[in-house]
């Protein structure tokens, strides 16, 4: 034979033997308007905003070729670029592990600060943007100066590179750039939203 139903919530709750107090996340609320502690997200780095990478070739008697981005070197090597090094140093992690990454953690790239010792002379080396397959195939495009240049009336040695459509590095995208003889180049990549996160 079947219960009468209750008639009142305490009634239910005993024939139904549930604790009277309200919890969240394991925590009792037992005062009007008490929040229960969070554990929220802890720690985390988040996506930082830019890293500047230094290609220094200062003491250099011949152009030095650069990559940002390709760990491996398999994409610049698909357009026989495979010679090309990782940056010196960096404001932050290395080169190459910048390059890990990337490979596993695409970014976007919004715009760059290309500083160098001499724009008269860095300015009009190769910086190109390289994307290569699996299949061997690979394209190779230039990062036009002229076309994304924001403003270097203050400073000649100093460019600033809008984009309109960003650059993303990724485990099959990175950028080649040569390093001037005697230049000390300092590229900041200002980072849009980190992709695939």
């Amino acid at each position: 034979m079947k219960a009468a139903p209750a008639q009142t919530i305490q009634a239910a709750r005993a024939v139904n033997k549930l604790d009277p107090t309200v919890k969240v996340r394991n925590t009792g609320i037992t005062n009007f308007g008490a929040v229960a502690r969070s554990s929220g997200q802890g720690p985390t780095t988040g996506m930082p905003t830019s890293l500047s990478l230094v290609l220094d070739n200062s003491a250099g008697v011949a152009a030095k070729l650069y990559k940002i981005g390709d760990p491996d070197g398999w994409i610049l090597g698909n357009v026989g670029l495979g010679a090309a090094v990782q940056p010196d140093r960096s404001s932050g992690i290395g080169g190459l592990a910048f390059a890990n990454v990337v490979s596993q953690a695409p970014v976007t790239v919004q715009a760059i600060n290309y500083r160098s010792t001499s724009g008269a002379v860095q300015f009009s080396e190769l910086f190109k943007y390289v994307t290569g397959d699996v299949d061997g195939s690979a394209t190779m495009k230039p990062v036009n100066m002229a076309e994304y240049q924001r403003n270097t009336a203050d400073d000649p040695n100093l460019l600033t590179l809008e984009f309109d459509n960003q650059f993303t590095l990724d485990w099959n995208r990175a950028f080649v750039i040569s390093a001037g003889i005697g230049q000390l180049v300092t590229v900041t990549l200002m980072f849009g939203a980190a992709g695939y996160r």
